[in-house]
């Protein structure tokens, strides 16, 4: 791993501690593997795939980013972070489609959060979110055909503090 890729992600870490995700587990581990799935593309796209929650979730700004990881890697968290507010067909997903880095972030976050529909209990919200992850997917694989190579996402269990493909 790249020594930048490491310290976006250590940082990551750092922010998120203490947060919990919607399965009880540790939120890391959500922005670790969204990371991870960026890797092969580069340690900015790794970076942003780390980073990809933690404006809106952490409070950090886009100028300590900048500071941190350089412009590419700022213009790559502000596409993909969404403002209070904001419509999310006419604002959000234009200027996600906008920024490779965001894109392919945005992908991986989708993948990630459709491989853990079937550890839902709630029917209802379970096809909330295979309808909301699943039309984005298709989006996303629709302006980029070449993202159908990544195969169907995966279902993953959460394994060693970490969100790992079932075996």
């Amino acid at each position: 791993m790249d020594d930048s890729a490491r310290t976006a992600r250590d940082f990551a870490i750092e922010l998120h501690d203490g947060q919990i995700d919607k399965f009880g587990k540790d939120y890391s581990a959500h922005v670790i593997h969204v990371g991870q799935m960026l890797a092969d593309y580069g340690w900015e796209y790794e970076a942003v795939g780390y980073l990809h929650d933690v404006v809106e979730d952490c409070g950090v700004s886009l100028q300590e980013i900048e500071d941190r990881f350089g412009e590419t890697v700022r213009n790559g968290v502000d596409a993909v972070s969404r403002r209070r507010g904001e419509d999310y067909e006419q604002d959000y997903l234009p200027r996600v489609l906008q920024n490779e880095l965001a894109l392919l972030a945005k992908y991986a976050d989708c993948r990630d959060n459709f491989g853990k529909i079937h550890l839902l209990h709630d029917p209802e919200q379970a096809a909330r979110d295979k309808k909301k992850f699943g039309t984005m997917l298709r989006k996303l694989e629709g302006l980029r055909p070449e993202l159908t190579r990544w195969g169907p996402p995966p279902r993953l269990v959460y394994a060693d503090g970490l969100w790992v493909e079932d075996a």
